[in-house]
């Protein structure tokens, strides 16, 4: 969660901008990622450089995401060939993966990826999409159909018993962490809506609600309720 990410920023503005050798990037092969070993026991996000060859050969297949505080972060579609140091693994190792960021940032990085994936060819009239100059959105040539992300609210709910907070795991992912039971917005369904559906659904029975919103950054508002037995 955000907390992952402090004190750095994640800029979600899109930058038409070459990679430099230096520059981090994504690559994700299913449910896996692209780590580099730093030979110490530790992993950390790969670079460019570490590819073995000019970043600017890259510049047709690397995407950008974000930035990371002031670090540019990209996106390589496509499963790279096997390098030196290099491997992919679970998505849930990349905490405690460096930059610090990378558990955070990784997780919108998969997001962008599989949007990327699933919008290669035009909803349509099912041409080949090609990016749009200066804009995260790939565009048909054909038809002129031009896709955006999607947004998909969601609501995080802490439901209290005393000083106890119900948590949650997902049987049908990898993550292994315990989590706040949360769900997303359906059309036409409001905050206060959403949660208390997703609070039956867990079989809570609540007796007092008292929302409070809290503005976590510009991009993303998360609603928490405090429910009482």
């Amino acid at each position: 969660m955000i907390q992952d990410i402090s004190p750095y920023r994640l800029d979600m503005a899109y930058r038409g901008t070459a990679p430099a050798p230096d520059d981090c990037f994504f690559s994700f092969r299913g449910e896996d990622v692209l780590l580099r070993d730093m030979g110490d026991g530790r992993r950390s996000l790969p670079s460019f450089r570490d590819l073995g060859h000019p970043a600017g050969k890259m510049e047709s297949r690397a995407v950008f995401l974000f930035r990371a505080g002031r670090e540019p972060v990209y996106l390589l579609g496509q499963a790279v060939p096997r390098c030196r140091g290099l491997g992919y693994f679970p998505v849930c190792e990349l905490k405690g993966v460096l930059p610090e960021w990378a558990f955070f940032a990784g997780a919108t990085a998969l997001h962008l990826s599989r949007w990327y994936e699933g919008n290669r060819y035009c909803g349509r009239c099912g041409g080949r999409m090609e990016r749009k100059p200066g804009q995260r959105a790939p565009a048909c040539p054909e038809c002129g159909n031009t896709v955006y992300p999607g947004i998909a609210p969601v609501v995080m709910v802490a439901v209290m018993d005393g000083d106890r907070l119900l948590m949650t795991k997902y049987a049908d992912r990898s993550l292994p962490q315990w989590v706040l039971i949360s769900g997303f917005v359906e059309a036409g369904e409001t905050l206060e809506e959403a949660a208390e559906g997703i609070v039956r659904i867990k079989n809570v029975n609540p007796v007092t609600l008292s929302n409070r919103l809290f503005t976590l950054s510009e991009l993303k508002i998360f609603l928490f309720f405090r429910y009482t037995k």
